[in-house]
């Protein structure tokens, strides 16, 4: 007589199975996730750099002396979205709202180092800010650029 083996697999194999599934699956996993973020960060950054370059657009086109004022004016750190040129802005590209929620904005005015450079010339620095979700961290960006008088 011949003896039946049983047949299938046993609970011991069943679980070594699932722990080499799991340890191979677990890289992927975190790989995944660490992705999201990166992706999530590369997404806050570019709308920033929407922000700051929207901003410094707006101000280069003023002359010269009313460009200063309207820096110097705006210098304060605000939320983007109590810059009512900027609130106009955002409502026409089909952005989500939430996404600039808690970014701000401040200018900063550097002047030449000499009195007759700072006739001529002012550097303007627009950064935008925004918290780091779960952390009390913020990142920022920012654009630099010299305006320049325009004396012909």
């Amino acid at each position: 007589m011949s003896s039946d083996k049983a047949r299938g697999m046993s609970f011991v194999e069943v679980m070594l199975t699932i722990v080499v599934i799991t340890l191979g699956v677990l890289p992927l996993l975190t790989s995944i996730g660490s992705t999201g973020r990166t992706v999530y960060s590369m997404g806050k950054h570019q709308l920033a750099a929407l922000v700051a370059r929207s901003t410094l657009d707006r101000l280069l086109l003023l002359p010269y002396e009313d460009c200063r004022k309207k820096c110097l004016e705006m210098g304060a750190e605000i939320n983007v979205t109590d810059d009512a040129e900027l609130a106009e802005l955002i409502g026409t590209i089909d952005f989500e709202h939430r996404d600039y929620d808690r970014m701000t904005r401040r200018i900063i005015v550097k002047d030449a180092s000499s009195a007759e450079e700072q006739e001529l010339m002012f550097v303007i620095e627009v950064v935008v800010s925004w918290p780091v979700p779960n952390s009390d961290e913020k990142r920022d960006f920012s654009f630099k650029t010299i305006k320049y008088e325009n004396r012909i």
